[in-house]
């Protein structure tokens, strides 16, 4: 089974600008403020609870992880008039269940990146 996380948020911020933010993973990919990414194809990419290598990056325009668990993270960004969405595609998980459980991971590291994308 290929169950996927799938989500979108519009961010009132340019590509580039959201990209910047996506690329520290300590403001936003969990809750404790750790974590790296080295920025280029094959890259290491670490987190509190979690690693990977970066497999694909666009700047402005995606970036894909793939965590040690065997799964994939695409996340890609689509300019528009008002900002710039974000797409999370999470695949390659075991089962829904699997999935299910990992939802909740995403809609808060959404969360934390928009308080990251919003002008104080």
């Amino acid at each position: 089974m290929n169950a996927v996380v799938n989500l979108s948020h519009r961010f009132d911020l340019p590509p580039d600008a959201l990209f910047a933010l996506l690329l520290d993973p300590t403001a936003w990919w969990d809750e404790d403020a750790t974590g790296t990414l080295e920025a280029t194809v094959g890259g290491a990419f670490t987190s509190s609870d979690e690693c990977g290598t970066v497999r694909a990056m666009e700047a402005a325009q995606k970036l894909t992880l793939e965590l040690d668990d065997d799964t994939l993270v695409l996340l890609v960004l689509n300019a528009g008039l008002d900002g710039t969405e974000l797409t999370v595609l999470h695949t390659r998980f075991e089962s829904g269940t699997a999935r299910d459980e990992y939802l909740p991971r995403w809609q808060a590291r959404l969360t934390r990146l928009a308080a990251l994308a919003t002008p104080a």
